[in-house]
């Protein structure tokens, strides 16, 4: 079976290796494109001050796609300017060069654009221009881009801009949690719905009141927050709340299934480690029957949670649906997994203790096979991230997740 050590040897003769100068120039210690982008926006006004820099939030190697490479670079302490930087191996079409100017560049052709000109977000600018203040929380090109506004006409609330219509789903779903919470079934803040929007595809959410817990969660007495988390995650499961969606193993299971594939076009030679993987992951959820679902939040890590005062907030109910309880804990000790801190594994243990004191035992084998999905998400990420250490990056992440179904 490969090692770490085999990486180089993986990586031969593979769909990676026409990319090897490209993505070796994109990793450069000095970020070549910085400059490029603080040229532009200077020029094109995009963020003020010409001596300000410009650092990359984002990044993402697809050789699939047009853009073989996706970058965001934000302006240094500024959460409002923003551009979104395509790599091209052949020159693109460009039908306004003045508001997007392209550069060839050792690595192909960057086209530089301001946040407001995503190509899929088509409905972005007219929210910028709506809310002009607005501070960019979360953007991901081509998907969506969630912001904080706060002004003298409305209460502070997020707004989130899809580029499609999932933010239908996601505010059924944000009104099902929030009717939960008025009826007493939830002890913990969740986000007011304040209405989704078809034509402009935009979803406005309250604000959830609250500091982020990671940084006490990771100290010494983050075991005892921990317990808390996991008890107030499992009121979800024994809730009255009727999710519209359903993440099922089989949702689990056909999403790792892309990742899969996506990795094997990169890496041909560890498809049959992978489909090994798979195959173990497909006997375990088989084994593990047909289970009644309960309403789960989906993706409840760490950096999910707040806390104000005594009392804890979960935000980001987008992947809200019936599920597998095991899946919440299992995500909650995958991210846990990646905290390379002394207490993670007593800070994993006590919630799953909370979670399991109030919804009862949970299949410690399904658990397994939900943090193994988990882990082998992160293999998946570490395969598109530009670099040229893509391939023992993918093996190191693909070695952890075969440890955690003991495989050798």
């Amino acid at each position: 079976m490969p090692t770490i050590t085999d990486a180089v040897d993986i990586a031969k003769n593979q769909p990676l290796v026409q990319y090897s100068f490209e993505l070796a120039w994109l990793d450069a210690q000095l970020d070549p494109l910085a400059l490029l982008v603080k040229d532009a926006a200077a020029k094109f006004a995009w963020g003020g001050s010409v001596t300000t820099d410009w650092v990359r939030s984002y990044s993402n190697f697809n050789p699939t796609r047009a853009a073989y490479c996706v970058f965001v670079y934000e302006r240094a302490k500024s959460s409002r300017h923003i551009c979104l930087v395509e790599l091209f191996a052949a020159p693109p079409a460009t039908p306004n060069k003045t508001e997007s100017p392209v550069i060839e560049t050792p690595a192909g052709w960057i086209k530089i654009s301001p946040l407001a000109n995503d190509p899929a977000l088509g409905t972005l600018a007219s929210t910028l221009v709506l809310y002009p203040e607005a501070e960019v929380l979360r953007y991901r090109p081509y998907r969506r881009c969630t912001m904080r506004v706060q002004s003298s006409n409305i209460p502070a609330r997020i707004i989130k801009v899809f580029h499609d219509h999932q933010g239908a789903t996601v505010n059924e779903n944000t009104v099902a949690a929030w009717e939960a919470k008025q009826r007493g079934e939830l002890s913990f803040n969740v986000a007011a719905p304040l209405g989704w929007e078809p034509e402009s595809r935009r979803l406005a959410l309250g604000l959830v009141p609250g500091k982020p817990i990671l940084q006490e969660l990771l100290s010494a007495q983050g075991a005892a927050l921990s317990e808390r988390m996991g008890r107030a995650c499992a009121e979800i499961a024994i809730s009255g709340i009727k999710p519209v969606s359903v993440f099922d193993a089989s949702s689990q299971m056909t999403r790792t299934r892309e990742y899969a594939d996506e990795l094997t076009t990169l890496l041909p030679q560890l498809t049959d480690r992978i489909e090994a993987l798979l195959n173990r992951l497909a006997v375990m959820h088989s084994a593990a029957g047909r289970n009644t679902l309960r309403p789960i939040h989906g993706s409840p890590h760490a950096h999910q949670w707040l806390q104000q005062g005594t009392t804890l907030g979960l935000v980001d109910f987008d992947r809200f649906g019936l599920g597998d309880p095991e899946l919440d804990v299992a995500t909650f000790l995958g991210e846990m997994d990646f905290e390379r801190m002394q207490h993670s594994p007593a800070i994993a243990q006590a919630f799953q203790k909370g979670y399991e004191a109030v919804y009862g035992v949970l299949n410690p084998d399904l658990i397994t096979a939900y943090r193994t999905h988990k882990r082998f998400a992160k293999v998946r990420r570490a395969a598109y991230k530009p670099s040229p250490k893509i391939p023992e990056k993918v093996l190191r992440h693909l070695l952890r997740t075969e440890e955690c179904l003991g495989i050798k």
